[in-house]
């Protein structure tokens, strides 16, 4: 069912689709969706490369386009920063799952309230695809998330692969461009400025949310700030989701805690036996 193929799907969200199948036929997936806009042609620039990083209105106006182009896409705003910036969710399924997120919204609303009988429970345990939201960029200096997002959300609007299909058909993702649209730019525009000089890789002069800084996700037991209001309402009231995958990243200077390659041991206290 649905909820068995979640882990598969947060394992696609850290090896790159295009691995999956040979060159050949990932050429031959792409000419079959030659309308559906590749991300690092329409933006122009290659995403996750060097140097590079991509602005909130890049990614809110790739995805626009990629929604109205696929079938298996879609887009909706949900909210307004501090700052005023518009805040969207993206949703990435088959296109009949797409076409009943309402009921689908609603049993997952049922199944997080509790409040159903047995055979109600096995029904959609047994029909419902999972949904999944995956949180990208909490903390807008760990940049990656947001900037490989594009190219996931391709790969899946594209792919062929049986694989993939079975993914589409059993799994409702949601993800927005990046958590928070104020933090992102102001640390994405805080490099472009920066890049070349002595503060390149230095942190912004300024918070990145406009209350919170870094401080964003110890805001969800406080629900002070607009984004923090935004998310909850989505996750708790609108969409609740089976399965949150908050994404964050490690410093470039410090340990690696959980990212490859990993310690070995993990823990220098124990032994290999």
């Amino acid at each position: 069912g649905g909820i068995c193929v979640v882990s598969i799907l947060i394992a696609a969200l850290c090896i790159p689709m295009a691995c999956m199948g040979a060159a050949e036929a990932e050429k031959a997936e792409k000419q079959a969706h030659a309308g559906v806009p590749e991300p690092n042609d329409f933006l122009g620039v290659t995403l996750c490369a060097d140097y590079t990083l991509v602005d909130y209105d890049q990614l809110v106006s790739y995805y626009t386009e990629l929604a109205a182009a696929s079938s298996r896409v879609s887009m909706e705003c949900v909210g307004e920063s501090a700052y005023g910036r518009p805040m969207y969710m993206v949703a990435v399924s088959s296109p009949e799952n797409l076409a009943k997120l309402d009921t689908i919204t609603a049993n997952h609303k049922l199944l997080a309230s509790g409040n159903l009988d047995d055979g109600t429970l096995d029904h959609i345990l047994k029909t419902q695809p999972a949904v999944l939201f995956a949180n990208p960029t909490m903390h807008s200096t760990e940049v990656t998330s947001a900037q490989m997002f594009p190219l996931l959300a391709y790969d899946l609007a594209v792919s062929n692969d049986s694989d993939i299909h079975r993914i589409l058909d059993d799994v409702v993702l949601y993800f927005p461009p990046t958590n928070n649209p104020d933090g992102h730019d102001i640390v994405t525009h805080w490099y472009w400025d920066s890049l070349g000089t002595a503060w390149e890789g230095k942190s912004p002069r300024e918070l990145y949310m406009k209350y919170c800084g870094h401080d964003n996700n110890r805001d969800y037991f406080m629900m002070n700030c607009a984004e923090t209001r935004v998310w909850t309402g989505v996750l708790y009231r609108e969409s609740p989701p089976l399965l949150i995958y908050d994404i964050h990243q490690m410093g470039s200077m410090g340990a690696r805690f959980f990212v490859p390659p990993y310690y070995n041991p993990p823990n220098p206290e124990l032994t290999s036996s």
